[in-house]
């Protein structure tokens, strides 16, 4: 009778390693063993590491919860202290905070107008107090000194006029 194969010629290699003709060995599972034993290593790795950091983070959440407790026993027996210290902390931080955020930017008026002329309130004003006292009759004092606070102020209404600010 016929066979299973009829129809399907053997090859040449079939049933042959690549040593010349030699009969395969066991060296497949031998070479599978290694990736094996490398595979349950990495697992029992990596189940070290998770187990360790599990300690670890059990480890310092009760750390913290004990110095919780502790602070609030210490704030709890002194309150008048507690609170000092709190608007002491309070206020040195936000002193801090507004010292480093109110740090002036130089304005428009620093970078465009020469020196001479951010200088002129200054002077006009020196000028309004060295007015002799018959003049000041003729309110030229106080024409001066409203000429200052109005030079005083165009550098901040020319940069409001300025495009793209």
């Amino acid at each position: 009778m016929a066979s299973g194969n009829q129809g399907q010629g053997r090859r040449p290699t079939e049933g042959r390693d690549r040593n010349h003709g030699a009969q395969p060995s066991a060296q497949p599972s031998e070479s599978a063993q290694p990736a094996k034993d490398l595979r349950s290593g990495l697992q029992q790795g990596a189940e070290q590491v998770t187990n360790q950091l599990r300690e670890g983070y059990r480890d310092v959440t009760e750390h913290a919860a004990r110095g919780y407790r502790r602070a609030e026993g210490t704030i709890a027996r002194n309150p008048a202290n507690s609170v000092l210290i709190g608007f002491g902390l309070g206020f040195g931080i936000g002193l801090a905070l507004t010292v480093l955020l109110s740090q002036e930017e130089e304005s428009w008026a620093d970078r465009h107008v020469p020196d001479s002329l951010r200088h002129l309130p200054d002077s006009l004003h020196r000028l309004g107090k060295r007015v002799p006292d018959s003049l000041h009759d003729v309110h030229v004092a106080d024409t001066l000194h409203h000429l200052a606070a109005s030079i005083r102020d165009l550098p901040s209404v020319l940069a409001k006029m300025v495009p793209g600010r």
